[in-house]
């Protein structure tokens, strides 16, 4: 195997596991899958986007320092997801509000005079956390498969050399 492909097949690993999650997830929670490949695709091309813009330059860095483990990269993984979706999502604001200054969920006061309470920040912050929770699998499934990738052509070389 090239040293490409050591490369850029763990780069499409990261970009297809958080579409599968999302697809499983989707499974999982409402039992009905149609849209699931739209949702998938969708996932894809963004994770993807994520992994191109975000994934390729944080894994260089950690090359370059010498620090690529799997925890390393699961953490920036977690930031990666993290970051992007914080900027699109903030403010906290709620969309069913209907131009109210205040705002109840579940019988919990998330907002009070247009300023979001701690119940608020903590519904933002969950909602973050999934996107870090997919950026930390698609870390994971990029270090797994390039670690599977890279023992496979070691082993390869050595049986070359004997």
């Amino acid at each position: 195997m090239g040293r490409a492909a050591t490369i850029v097949l763990p780069l499409i690993a990261a970009a297809v596991a958080p579409a599968v999650i999302a697809v499983a997830l989707m499974a999982l929670f409402s039992g009905d899958l149609t849209g699931a490949s739209a949702i998938g695709l969708m996932v894809f091309i963004v994770a993807a986007a994520h992994v191109l813009l975000l994934g390729v330059p944080v894994f260089a860095f950690l090359y370059w320092r010498n620090w690529v483990r799997w925890w390393s990269l699961t953490a920036l993984g977690f930031v990666a997801g993290c970051i992007p979706a914080g900027i699109v999502f903030w403010p906290p604001r709620y969309e069913k509000r209907e131009y109210a200054s205040s705002w109840q969920e579940d019988g919990v006061w998330t907002m009070v005079d247009g300023m979001p309470t701690l119940a608020g920040w903590l519904i933002y912050g969950k909602g973050i956390a999934w996107f870090g929770a997919l950026g930390a699998v698609a870390a994971l499934a990029f270090w797994f498969t390039r670690t599977r990738l890279m023992r496979s052509d070691k082993s390869l070389e050595r049986t070359r050399e004997e």
